[in-house]
């Protein structure tokens, strides 16, 4: 397990330097002057010029690009054109809000997806059955931001029982700043509707398929109930898809909810990206997309590690 641990780590070096040679091509094919954004719209030729030269603007693709991939190796992401701070501590400081909603919304969904899945297995044809599938598939088919704006509407606006929008004081814990409890509550919400329905159909599948194999007409026959071979054979069998859409999922959020913390102004990784995009700012742009790629990769290898732990098929493997 160990070697292959370090063999998944060891693939993640190439793969980062896959995504951060294209985030590079394409925010140095993207029309425009950067050093207009710097100078601002009103700068002459010869400021746009010391900026150029201030920046390394002036020098040729291949020279940028190696001093990209320089700067890169030592861990330095570059300085933000509109913050005028290091990308590294800007992304920073906004990661534990992400990592905050992403993992509050990922928890919310796997337990509403497994149960809503799980009653629809174990009443297939019945109208929990078709409740529970009209549900996953509302999730599925309505807009995040339309979804966000009615929560909003709802309980903020009409009822009044949380806050709109924002991150709220919170409580600061070995220097965490760990967002209040009440403003979490509806962007999470937001989130866990849509990623729900996609469990909730991958796990009712997925445990249909699991029923009809022979260890489980085994324990049928048997005499165990059918509610016992579901949760005591069937369900751990049928969580290696399961598993995977809760990475992939867990993944994308980790990466920048961006409709939803833009609704919500939720202070993330997302509202960040948005912003970053609205000012030009290319350097907090190839950041933030090298962050999220990495992210996303320690994703799947803690996926791949949960099916050794799940099935002991896959560690014999």
């Amino acid at each position: 397990m160990t070697g292959y641990i370090f063999r998944r780590l060891l693939w993640t070096i190439p793969a980062l330097w896959v995504a951060a040679t294209l985030v590079w091509i394409f925010m140095f094919l993207i029309p425009g002057d950067p050093a207009r954004v710097l100078a601002g719209q009103r700068a002459d030729a010869q400021v746009l010029s010391l900026v150029r030269a201030e920046w390394g603007l002036d020098q040729p693709g291949p020279a940028r690009y190696a001093r990209f991939l320089g700067k890169l190796i030592r861990f330095d992401l570059g300085t933000s054109y509109a913050f005028r701070q290091p990308v590294a501590e800007l992304l920073l400081s906004r990661l534990g809000a992400t990592f905050f909603l992403a993992l509050s919304a990922t928890l919310l969904s796997v337990l509403a997806g497994l149960m809503l899945g799980s009653l629809s297995a174990a009443r297939t044809g019945t109208w929990i059955d078709t409740a529970a599938t009209g549900i996953s598939t509302a999730g599925i088919a309505l807009p995040t931001f339309w979804v966000g704006l009615m929560l909003v509407l709802v309980f903020a606006s009409r009822l009044r029982w949380l806050p709109v929008s924002g991150y709220g004081d919170g409580v600061v814990i070995a220097g965490i700043h760990f967002p209040s409890a009440a403003n979490l509550v509806l962007p999470s919400i937001t989130l866990a509707f849509f990623s729900c329905g996609f469990l909730a159909r991958v796990s009712r599948a997925s445990l249909l398929e699991e029923s009809t194999q022979d260890y489980a007409r085994t324990a049928r026959s048997r005499g165990v109930s059918a509610n016992g071979t579901l949760l005591r054979h069937v369900m751990a069998n049928a969580m290696l898809p399961v598993v995977t859409l809760v990475g992939m999922q867990f993944g994308a959020l980790l990466g920048g909810a961006i409709v939803t913390e833009t609704v919500f102004n939720w202070p993330g990784l997302g509202r960040m990206i948005f912003d970053a995009i609205n000012a030009r700012d290319l350097p907090l742009i190839e950041g933030a997309v090298l962050l999220m790629t990495a992210l996303v990769l320690l994703v799947n290898l803690a996926v791949d590690i949960s099916y050794a732990l799940l099935d002991p098929r896959v560690r014999r493997g």
